[in-house]
């Protein structure tokens, strides 16, 4: 399954590698979007949500390396915000084995509200420093 989505210019780091990863992120999450549309089952979420939470763990684990080399102000709270987030779609994965209720729908809003909202504040003033 391929997405199309048009990449906002406010969320450009300008750090190429981070970037793709973003990109490659998000895409993934759309793909939930699609699968709310297609109502293809819950193993495929499952199969998605998890390869967004492992795509996100290395993706965290590239930033936080890059934070400690550059010596980038707030590292440590930029790397709870990392661990509370996969925390969060952890549990999410864990309680949508119980109930499928609108379940790709829900992670889809969650994943990309907090991807959104984590790049223009945490990722920016990052980027400043790299």
């Amino acid at each position: 399954m391929h997405v199309e989505f048009a990449w906002p210019d406010d969320l450009v780091l300008g750090i190429n590698q981070v970037d793709a990863e973003h990109i490659a992120i998000i895409a993934q999450i759309e793909m939930l979007q699609a699968l709310e549309i297609e109502k293809d089952g819950v193993s495929d979420f499952e199969d998605i949500a998890n390869g967004i939470k492992d795509i996100s763990i290395k993706h965290f684990a590239h930033e936080e390396r890059m934070m400690e080399k550059h010596c980038v102000p707030d590292f440590e709270r930029h790397k709870r915000e990392h661990s509370s987030f996969i925390n969060q779609i952890t549990r999410f994965i864990s309680l949508s084995k119980k109930d499928n209720n609108d379940t790709a729908l829900q992670f889809h809003k969650i994943c990309g509200n907090w991807y959104i909202k984590h790049i223009r504040t945490y990722d920016k003033k990052m980027a400043l420093y790299i």
